[in-house]
This record gives C-alpha cells, structure tokens and sequence, in this order.
C-alpha cells in the first residue's frame, strides 16, 4: 500500500477522532471532506469509513467524558432508539445519492454547523419556557423526543455528517445539558448511530477492512487526548477552534463538489 494513502488515512482519523473528543461531533464532519477530497473517495465510500470510525472514536471519548461524571443517557433514551431507526432509513437512501450531489450537501452541512459553532453564546443554557411546558406533559415530551431523534438519525444517514451537531443543539436547549455535558452523552449515543449507519453502507457498498483498520488506529489516539483536554478547556475555545475547522473543511468539499457536477 502507498505510504501517502497510510498517512492520509491516519491523519483522518486523527483529526476525525478529535472533533468527536472535542465536541461531540461525527468523525464524518472532517473525516470525509479529506479521504474525497485528498485520496478522490466516493462520497458513499467515504462516510462509509467514517462511520466505521466513529464507533471506536465515539466509545473511546465517551470512556473519558463517563470518567469526568458528564454523561447522562437515561433522558435521551428516546432520541437514541428513534435515531436507529432514522440513521437505517437514511443509509438506504443515500446510496442512491449521486456521489457529488452527496458529497456538495455534506459539505454544505458541515460549513453550516461551522457558522453556528462559532456564532454560538458562551452562556449555559436552559429549557425556554415552551420546552418547560412541553416537559411538563411526558406524552407529548416522549413524542417530540422521538420525532428529533428520527430526523437527527435521517440526516446522520443520508449526509453522514449533522447528526451529532443536532443531537448536541437537542441535548442542550430542550433537555438543559451543559456543554461538557451534552458532548459527553452525544458521543455515546453517536457510538451506537455511527454503528447502525456504518453497517447499512458497508452491507450496500462494503469498502476496504485495511483502509478502515489503519483510520481507526488514528481515531483511537485523537479521540482519547482531545477528549482528556476538552473536558479541562473552556466553552469559549472549543466552539472556536471546532467551528473554524468545520467552516473551512465544509467550505471547500462544497466548493469542490459543486463545481465539479456535470448537469447534462
């Protein structure tokens, strides 16, 4: 195997494993813009791997987070179950996608949750006032918990990457987490989407088990010291550093793709 395919796949799953330990978010975000945009990846491919990484990447940080007392799963336990069967259905769905048109709305995404990181106040949050009546009322709580846990699994599926930022924006504004706390509980429930979603593209599209090996390796290291250091850094420096890579690598894979699509 080339030595520059080595290097780039564990530099992916380096950094993939980070931004999962750093905050809370798919390894698919960074993960896929460099094995299409650097190794010229299929999109479907490409998430696929990245998927598969973020299983090891997810459980590692979730270890760390479970250590530092900032995971709390019980109150999401309806975004995860509903989210399976979401993160399925999108699979499915994606792999009819043409490739570029795939790979131009995952970058799209991805610059967009860039944006919203970095615009995003330093304050705690709390439950607006309609989410507190909302919770007041367990049927209508449970339910609407359930349908953002479909969408989140939707979108995790067909973009690959999305969920996980959605998953954190649900955690904090309508069930109150903090931030450490938030990143903590997604990254444990993301292990168990990226799983699901991982199956379903490699049963469509299986990809090679030697480039997957050699990007968990990578996703192993990054996801456990980034975690270790997020759960001691700031809010301020995460949202920062996180939503500048993101608005960058989204950028160009739009760009990219979007240039690149041939209309006739």
């Amino acid at each position: 195997m080339d030595i520059f395919i080595i290097m780039i796949l564990l530099l992916a799953g380096v950094l993939a494993g980070a931004v999962t330990g750093l905050a809370g978010a798919s390894a698919v975000v960074v993960m896929a813009p460099i094995l299409i945009l650097i190794l010229h990846m299929d999109a479907y491919t490409a998430i696929g791997l990245s998927l598969c990484t973020d299983v090891i990447a997810s459980l590692v940080a979730a270890k760390v987070y479970h250590k530092n007392k900032n995971v709390n799963l019980i109150p999401a336990i309806p975004l995860l179950l509903f989210a399976f069967v979401g993160i399925t259905l999108g699979s499915y769905i994606s792999v009819s996608f043409p490739s570029s048109l795939l790979s131009g709305a995952t970058g799209m995404g991805i610059l967009a949750i860039g944006i919203l990181i970095i615009a995003r106040k330093n304050k705690k949050k709390k439950p607006l006032k309609i989410l507190n009546k909302i919770n007041e009322n367990k049927t209508l709580k449970y339910a609407i918990l359930s349908l953002i846990g479909l969408i989140i699994g939707l979108v995790g599926g067909i973009f690959g990457a999305g969920g996980g930022m959605m998953l954190l924006a649900a955690l904090i504004f309508f069930l109150g987490y903090t931030l450490h706390m938030a990143i903590g509980t997604s990254v444990l429930i993301m292990a168990f989407m990226a799983f699901f979603g991982a199956a379903t593209h490699y049963y469509y599209k299986p990809f090679s088990l030697i480039f997957l090996l050699i990007a968990v390796i990578g996703g192993f290291f990054g996801a456990r010291y980034s975690s270790i250091i997020a759960n001691l850094a700031s809010e301020r420096k995460l949202k920062l550093i996180v939503g500048i890579v993101f608005a960058i690598l989204g950028l160009f894979l739009a760009l990219k793709s979007f240039l690149n699509i041939n209309l006739f």
